[in-house]
């Protein structure tokens, strides 16, 4: 930092990692990052899982696939026709339940393949 006008000192960054301010925002930045990253993970299997466990038990099976790039979850439910609309009401619950937080998109039927591991 240099002092400049007597009164404010000013920020300044070689860019070099020399242990200017905007650095040493960076440094700290990054180390706060992983632990709270780990955290929102943790938090999104917390709530995959939740969803799962409240699902599966509507369900005769469930298969998890590999989440797309924006998604958290991705999971396929074979639901007997005698079931679908408590199923439907279960899900629709969770949604509410977990407001802006989760963003679900049901799709079906689904075809055959959908629930092969």
């Amino acid at each position: 930092m240099t002092q400049t006008g007597g009164t404010q000192p000013a920020a300044t960054s070689s860019g070099s990692g020399t242990g200017g301010l905007f650095d040493i925002l960076e440094l700290i930045l990054d180390r706060l990052g992983e632990p709270v990253a780990r955290q929102v993970d943790a938090r999104q299997w917390g709530q995959a899982e939740e969803i799962v466990g409240r699902l599966s038990g509507l369900a005769a099976s469930g298969v998890v696939a590999d989440p797309s790039k924006d998604d958290v979850l991705n999971v396929s439910f074979l639901v007997e026709h005698a079931r679908a609309d408590e199923f439907t009401t279960a899900g629709r619950r969770l949604a509410h339940d977990h407001g802006d937080a989760q963003d679900f998109r049901p799709r079906g039927p689904l075809p055959p393949y959908s629930f092969a591991a």
